[in-house]
């Protein structure tokens, strides 16, 4: 975590008005928390991460309610902005099969499982 942390202050020496980060391992609570409370600009996440830990990496197990309820955490956690990524629809993913990078993101290969959910498709609706 220390040497996390000296990079963040590195790079707010160096102007960064944010930064965001994107743990994904182990802990990511406590992680967050360190960041939060040791960097003095907004500091932005990826919401899902650590719903994906508790549901043990099977994000289509994953509900409308349980995502609201990490957003909501987040902010009161004190998190500025988070990424939730671009949702397409499961049948438009083969789109981007010609793309010259693809789709680079982790949550390209999450958020199309969990897009197949019924859930998903009332997201809107039940928010």
């Amino acid at each position: 975590m220390g040497e996390r942390l000296e990079k963040l202050h590195t790079t707010v020496h160096h102007g960064a008005d944010t930064v965001t980060d994107l743990s994904t391992s182990k802990d990511i609570e406590n992680t967050c928390r360190k960041i939060i409370d040791n960097i003095p600009v907004p500091v932005g996440t990826v919401s899902f991460y650590p719903l994906l830990e508790d549901l043990g990496g099977n994000i289509e197990d994953m509900n409308s309610e349980q995502f609201r309820d990490i957003v909501e955490h987040r902010a009161k956690q004190g998190i500025e902005y988070m990424t939730t990524h671009c949702i397409a629809k499961l049948e438009h993913l083969d789109l981007s099969d010609n793309r010259v990078t693809r789709i680079v993101i982790r949550g390209r290969w999450l958020i199309p499982i969990w897009n197949g959910s019924p859930v998903f498709c009332n997201f809107a609706q039940e928010s």
